[in-house]
């Protein structure tokens, strides 16, 4: 990735894709990342070269353990015996899952006075919680194996862009959503003026939800952690 832009709160990336024998459409790839003090933004697209190209795009992250997962999705693509994504869609059952799902709603991660939201302009959502330490819920613009049962192909030079953010609050609860709960800064590395502003809690201590930042990365003052 070829840095294009980095600021205070956002960095913009660039990459430019191959055109070989593995990929041979060439295009090019758009990361934005935009980090606030209640919230991380992330934006991704995709544009087509001089030819057409299939595109599915989203993201990965894997959480630390919730304690609850408020997920109501509408459908689910059912698992062959590979474990592969097929058709025809069906009603979702309990988990534990490794799953795609159609979803257009937040979803909200509980754990102890945690809590984040996730948000998305993607329709398709995996969810794998069968770890006992640890929850991936990926949006996506499309299935798992899109290119086979549900093809999207750019045209030349037309672009594919999506949104995820993940939304949290300070202790002071000045924003809420879904059901009321607080959201809370805890869960995500922050601004260290935003950490240090806080009076330590028990929850505090807590690691943060998010598990694709090193221990390493944060430091305490006074209870609370800081991002390094």
């Amino acid at each position: 990735w070829r840095v294009e832009l980095h600021g205070p709160h956002r960095l913009e990336l660039s990459l430019a894709l191959p055109q070989d024998e593995r990929w041979p459409f060439g295009g090019r790839a758009f990361q934005r990342i935009e980090v606030e003090e209640d919230h991380l933004r992330l934006e991704l697209s995709v544009q087509a070269g001089s030819v057409a190209m299939p595109a599915t795009i989203g993201w990965h992250p894997w959480f630390r353990k919730p304690e609850r997962v408020r997920f109501s999705p509408t459908a689910v693509y059912p698992r062959d015996s590979h474990g592969i994504a097929t058709l025809p869609i069906k009603t979702p059952s309990a988990g534990p899952w490794d799953d795609c799902f159609v979803n257009t709603e937040t979803v909200l991660l509980e754990r102890a006075s945690q809590a984040l939201a996730l948000s998305s302009d993607c329709t398709h959502w995996v969810v794998y919680d069968e770890d006992p330490n640890a929850t991936c819920i990926e949006p996506q613009s499309g299935p798992t194996d899109a290119f086979n049962i549900e093809p999207f192909v750019l045209a030349p030079g037309e672009t594919l862009t999506r949104w995820f953010q993940m939304a949290w609050d300070d202790r002071q609860g000045r924003r809420q959503v879904l059901t009321g709960v607080p959201l809370l800064p805890d869960l995500l590395p922050c601004r260290p003026s935003a950490w240090e502003r806080l009076e330590p809690e028990p929850h505090a201590r807590n690691p943060p939800m998010l598990a694709g930042f090193p221990a390493s990365r944060f430091r305490e003052i006074g209870g609370v952690a800081e991002a390094a």
